[in-house]
């Protein structure tokens, strides 16, 4: 498991950027997690339920 926070760049990045896009966020995507793509993860994690902390782990 992958583990997902602010200023982390990867592939896996430019792929969470892929998924909130098709949910209508739109942002540029440079492949690292910064603060406008933590908005739309915390607005996930808190209708499901989850740890708010804006960073990707198992659970998110």
């Amino acid at each position: 498991m992958h583990y997902i926070r602010h200023k982390t760049l990867s592939l896996f990045v430019s792929f969470l950027h892929e998924l909130i896009g098709k949910n209508g966020h739109k942002f540029s995507s440079s492949g690292y997690f910064e603060s406008e793509a933590e908005v739309p993860v915390k607005n996930f994690q808190m209708k499901n339920l989850l740890v708010i902390v804006g960073e990707i782990g198992l659970k998110t």
